[in-house]
């Protein structure tokens, strides 16, 4: 991708569940990500392999909890 498509470099966090089938959903923070003008995010390839993207957040999130969990702070 041609730089004068990018934007500067962000941090992300990542909701997904293994691929092929899994129960368990996870989160991953990601720094370093490119960001194209539009706002869509880049994510490396070899990232993306064996997972399914839910969701992906600006930022460090913590999440505090998941379908199904209670919060119990």
């Amino acid at each position: 991708m041609s730089e004068k498509y990018m934007t500067d470099k962000i941090t992300i966090t990542v909701l997904y569940y293994d691929a092929p089938i899994s129960l368990t959903i996870k989160t991953e923070v990601l720094t370093n990500i490119t960001q194209t003008k539009d706002k869509r995010i880049v994510l490396p390839h070899d990232y993306k392999k064996a997972k399914v993207i839910v969701a992906v957040f600006e930022g460090d999130c913590q999440m505090l909890n998941f379908l199904g969990e209670r919060a119990i702070h």
